[in-house]
């Protein structure tokens, strides 16, 4: 499934460590990809682990953990896992 979006954030925590958009995310049972714009980011916070990618769906949020990612110019991409779901 293809998802889009305008923002979302990679998260160390409850921190941001890198705010983008827009944004696309393709997602499959196992996992998935997001391709987005940089906006802001924190090195430091980057560094740092679990990191988690957080984006808004209308007024759901969904979050997945970042497995890999890698920032070229002014983009980022991200493999994440299976979605988190909340208890």
């Amino acid at each position: 499934m293809q998802l889009r979006g305008v923002t979302g954030e990679i998260k160390w925590s409850y921190l941001p460590a890198l705010v983008f958009g827009p944004w696309t995310l393709h997602t499959t049972p196992t996992g998935g990809s997001l391709e987005a714009e940089i906006v802001t980011s924190d090195a430091y916070r980057m560094t740092q682990s679990p990191l988690t990618v957080s984006v808004r769906m209308g007024r759901q949020s969904l979050a997945y953990p970042v497995e890999q990612w890698q920032v070229s110019g002014a983009r980022v991409y991200v493999t994440v896992g299976p979605r988190i779901t909340e208890a």
